[in-house]
């Protein structure tokens, strides 16, 4: 099984990777993977609707 960058289970590590380089203090780069798998997302939403909604969760928690 082939999984694309709009595959629910590759943003979901997009969000995890994210998620670390936050926690690491890699603000930078954590927003741009964020707002990177939130543009994939946008491009599959039709096919995976959840994961959209939980990459947006992450973006709103790294912009607070």
């Amino acid at each position: 099984m082939k999984l694309g960058v709009d595959h629910p289970d590759t943003l979901t590590s997009m969000a995890n990777l994210a998620s670390t380089y936050w926690n690491q203090g890699r603000w930078e780069e954590a927003e741009q993977l964020e707002v990177d798998s939130q543009d994939e997302a946008r491009r599959g939403l039709s096919v995976y609707a959840d994961e959209y909604g939980q990459s947006r969760y992450y973006l709103e928690i790294f912009r607070l």
